[in-house]
């Protein structure tokens, strides 16, 4: 054997492991651009978003009441907290 050279099994143990590293990286690749359960996950997002918007609305709806009963207590003479 020369300088460079290297026992046959040592040669396909290197094979075998660039092999593995090639797989893991193929592996995460589609892991990443197939993103399992990112589509339910997507939908509960959006469903929690339309609840959040509905909240917000009710919130609105609510601080609009509260100020007009606010002031038709003021115009009853009334002191109103704040």
């Amino acid at each position: 054997m020369g300088s460079n050279e290297q026992p046959p099994d040592q040669l396909n143990e290197q094979r075998a492991t660039l092999g593995c590293g090639t797989l893991i990286l193929i592996a995460l690749i589609v892991i990443i651009f197939t993103r399992p359960g990112m589509d339910d996950i997507e939908k509960e997002i959006e469903v929690l978003s339309k609840k959040i918007d509905g909240l917000e609305a009710t919130i609105s709806d609510q601080k609009d009441e509260i100020q007009a009963l606010r002031e038709a207590l003021e115009k009853t003479g009334l002191q109103v907290p704040r």
